[in-house]
């Protein structure tokens, strides 16, 4: 008796020799095409590589580092700083909160005021429009 066709997205896992011994493992989303009678690709992943000898999977994706925490010690006490990483419009906002620009326009315009809001929401617009005709110009 043949399995019932249905039309759901199951993952496969494969597996394929390279000439030098190694074997790229791939991670396959496949469906079932009843008109073709065959199983469509929908997308295939390289999940790693299986050197030869081995059978634990080597991970081929780069990933992102954690961010690093350096502990320092002066003479007031423990202090913790944390690096991370971060663009140019998380710097800007820090600028704001840190310098109290932002706090003097919610004093100037009111703080539930929307004019405010825009103001300081303009800084990061500024920065990223010039940022986009810095890329126009180059081309």
């Amino acid at each position: 008796m043949a399995r019932p066709v249905v039309g759901d997205v199951r993952v496969k896992i494969e597996n394929r020799p390279q000439k030098n011994g190694c074997i790229y493992v791939y991670e396959r989303q496949v469906r079932y095409d009843p008109e073709s009678r065959t199983n469509k690709t929908l997308s295939r992943k390289l999940r790693g590589i299986k050197y030869p000898g081995s059978d634990t999977i080597v991970d081929t994706r780069s990933k992102r580092k954690p961010d690093v925490e350096v502990k320092t010690v002066d003479s007031e006490g423990k202090h913790v700083i944390l690096r991370k990483k971060i663009g140019c419009l998380s710097l800007l906002e820090w600028v704001g909160l840190d310098s109290g620009i932002d706090q003097d326009i919610k004093t100037a315009f009111g703080e539930d005021n929307e004019l405010a809001l825009r103001c300081i929401n303009s800084k990061l617009t500024w920065l990223r429009d010039a940022y986009l005709i810095s890329e126009i110009d180059s081309i």
